[in-house]
């Protein structure tokens, strides 16, 4: 499993799991997708929905394309 870089607003750990396994759904549009989740954390988090819940709308090839997109940030520079 590729390394993500925690949750920038809380620091939780961020990782990429089936979203079938996720959801407890699937179709032919989802089966072998991949979601980013977030960890549990007692702070209060901007992006967090729930404890171990996806984060977004994305589904991803597979978990390396997920911390690829995760962990790159635009920087406040960055046009």
């Amino acid at each position: 499993m590729p390394e993500f870089t925690p949750c920038p607003f809380c620091g939780a750990e961020i990782s990429a799991r089936l979203y079938s396994e996720v959801t407890g759904e699937g179709d032919e549009d989802t089966i072998d997708k991949f979601v980013i989740v977030h960890g549990k954390t007692d702070q209060l988090c901007p992006i967090e929905h729930h404890d171990r819940e996806y984060l977004g709308t994305i589904l991803y090839d597979s978990p390396d394309e997920a911390a690829e997109i995760w962990n790159t940030r635009r920087g406040l520079d960055d046009t």
